[in-house]
């Protein structure tokens, strides 16, 4: 049980959950993901004056539940670097 967490906490009290998804992902099943703050982040990120360094992480990839792996990883991968380009061109 996570630190701070309680068994008696009420269900319909919102969680939040570290997993690596993959960006372009809104949802999984009734999941929501945090694209939303990605995309905060990402509009932040493109105004700076630096070049940031972003990573893709793979090594997550197996964990996935099957019906989210469709594709082969590297393709995969090719649309979470366009997903997170057309970010930051928009």
């Amino acid at each position: 049980m996570a630190a701070g967490a309680s068994k008696d906490a009420p269900l319909h009290s919102e969680w939040r959950i570290h997993f690596h998804v993959p960006v372009f992902l809104k949802t999984m099943g009734d999941l929501e993901t945090t694209q939303p703050d990605l995309e905060t982040v990402l509009d932040l990120v493109k105004h700076r004056a630096d070049s940031p360094c972003l990573e893709v992480e793979t090594y997550t990839w197996d964990v996935l539940p099957p019906e989210y792996r469709t594709a082969e990883m590297s393709e995969a991968i090719a649309r979470e670097l366009a997903w997170t380009r057309k970010r930051l061109e928009a």
